[in-house]
């Protein structure tokens, strides 16, 4: 894959925040079944992993610290 990653690597460095590939590592069917599509689009996030009772999220707009409450209480995680 000759892709180049764009600035979202540095971007997310800077924030001190993790940064999935997603062309390198797909979301966990598992996540896929605990977020329904109409709420993943509604809170503009991307469902990736569960480990335990944590469900990990792609968000658009990864300073939003109400969108995780929201998730939070939809999810059930």
């Amino acid at each position: 894959n000759n892709r180049t990653p764009g600035p979202a690597p540095a971007l997310a460095e800077q924030a001190g925040l993790p940064f999935w590939d997603l062309g390198g590592k797909p979301p966990q069917p598992e996540a896929i079944r605990r977020l329904d599509a109409a709420s993943a689009r509604a809170f503009r996030v991307v469902p990736l992993a569960v480990a335990g009772n944590e469900l990990t999220v792609g968000l658009s707009d990864p300073l939003n610290a109400s969108v995780l409450h929201d998730l939070s209480f939809t999810s059930g995680l």
